[in-house]
């Protein structure tokens, strides 16, 4: 443990991996014992160790790490931010598509919980616009995450979002026909543009991921770290919905853990003490 936590620290920083942590989570360390046993189980069984017997030591992590997650500021303070950064740039087509994209899926991840990967991997297939009981129009996302296959339903009043991405993919299909066909006379291939993604940059091509554009906005607005000192990233937009979703304590936790594909126990663990809804609020106040 001491070595695996001085690793990155004795590495010239010229050497150390873009997204590299100089002080490991007790997670991550309790991930990667379990790992190395496992490879050392393998060889164990096939006889690579001879009689050596296998290992005993297990880490297990002292404390749960709490994911840094956006207040309700520094989350308006982000889409601002992003807006202004979008409107400095209207002369470049491309550059203005970017950041409108960058807009649409920051305020999509916010309101619909979704992991990062699953967004990315959207088609517009998987977009299905539904009536609810109150007759609002809205939603869901079936996506195919780390949980397996499951439907995300976006806070009603977020639909514009989906709406604006699905508009600015009608408005930029001939583009990338366009492009595809350029690419296929150039290549001898079929190109990426030919699948049918929801977010899509400028090419056509899929999304993987837009954390540099992130990144620079929250350079910009001088919010790249929150009280704590913890880097905020795109998963960041995850827990600022599990948390909002908990402090208005209008949906259980058991919908919304279904709802962002994890268990109630991780709802509980990293983030039940971060939100406190307004009726259990009223009934502790006496």
């Amino acid at each position: 443990m001491d070595w695996r936590r001085d690793y990155y620290r004795r590495m010239p920083a010229d050497k150390r991996p873009k997204n590299h942590s100089i002080n490991p989570a007790d997670k991550t360390l309790e991930w990667e014992t379990t790992y190395a046993l496992t490879v050392l189980k393998f060889a164990h069984e096939r006889g690579y160790r001879g009689n050596k017997p296998l290992p005993t030591f297990r880490h297990k992590a002292q404390r749960t790490k709490t994911r840094p997650a956006f207040t309700l500021a520094e989350y308006s303070r982000l889409y601002k931010g992003i807006r202004r950064w979008m409107y400095e740039e209207r002369d470049n087509p491309r550059w203005c598509y970017t950041r409108e994209l960058l807009r649409d899926y920051v305020l999509i991840l916010a309101n619909s919980g979704m992991r990062v990967g699953e967004a990315n991997n959207l088609r517009m297939s998987d977009i299905e616009r539904f009536t609810d009981e109150r007759g609002r129009e809205n939603y869901a996302f079936n996506v195919n995450g780390k949980t397996g296959k499951r439907y995300v339903i976006l806070r009603a009043n977020a639909r514009r979002y989906v709406e604006r991405t699905l508009e600015r993919n009608a408005r930029w299909r001939d583009e990338w026909v366009r492009t595809a066909e350029l690419g296929a006379k150039q290549h001898s291939r079929k190109t990426a543009q030919h699948d049918d993604w929801f977010f899509r940059m400028p090419d056509g091509n899929k999304v993987i991921t837009l954390i540099d554009q992130f990144n620079a906005v929250l350079e910009r607005e001088n919010l790249t770290h929150n009280a704590d000192a913890e880097k905020y990233t795109l998963y960041s937009l995850r827990h600022f919905y599990a948390v909002q979703m908990l402090r208005w304590g209008r949906v259980n936790v058991f919908d919304i853990a279904r709802n962002m594909g994890t268990s109630v126990q991780i709802i509980e663990s990293y983030y039940g003490k971060h939100a406190t809804a307004q009726e259990l609020a009223t009934r502790l106040g006496g």
